[in-house]
């Protein structure tokens, strides 16, 4: 289990955002349970692009619907919404950013515009995390819900942006 960096950050926020789910209606809590011993199989089979609570919930259990999920992230939250799936990343992107806490964390920081950053997530309902990219970004964040997978499609381009990169 020593192989995904951001181990203990995957398990808080996946744990509260299961909570926070639970709280919201949009899941019962044996759904919860069932979706939690699976993340912890996936996350022992170092399977991060799979290692996500909503990822196990939506596409492994089928017992969550996105569309209502992002209509309680945009009502509740008080945040936009976005599809990353037409957005050109490659020209905006920090090289620098940890893919791998993106995926940990299905959290993409997608722009900065005179030192406000632009954040997609799918977790906007895991405190831990919100608090996580918080610290770590300089400058005030305007928040987006993302669909997961337009967050996988963007975090895919990534990785084979990056891996091109490196050759």
């Amino acid at each position: 289990m020593s192989g995904i960096k951001y181990r203990s950050l995957l398990l808080r926020g996946n744990r509260l955002l299961g909570s926070a789910l639970v709280s919201a209606g949009l899941i019962s809590e044996e759904a919860q349970q069932s979706a939690s011993q699976r993340l912890l199989e996936v996350i022992q089979a170092e399977n991060l692009k799979q290692a996500g609570l909503l990822y196990i919930l939506l596409f492994d259990m089928h017992t969550l619907v996105e569309a209502d999920l992002l209509n309680h992230m945009v009502e509740r939250g008080n945040i936009g919404l976005i599809d990353l799936h037409n957005y050109t990343l490659e020209t905006t992107f920090d090289r620098t950013l940890d893919l791998e806490l993106c995926w940990s964390t299905w959290t993409l920081p997608y722009d900065k515009v005179e030192g406000v950053n632009f954040v997609a997530t799918a977790y906007y309902l895991s405190e831990p995390i919100r608090k996580h990219w918080e610290g770590l970004l300089q400058g005030p964040i305007l928040w987006y819900a993302c669909p997961l997978g337009s967050i996988m499609d963007a975090l895919e381009r990534l990785n084979a942006t990056a891996t091109v990169a490196k050759a």
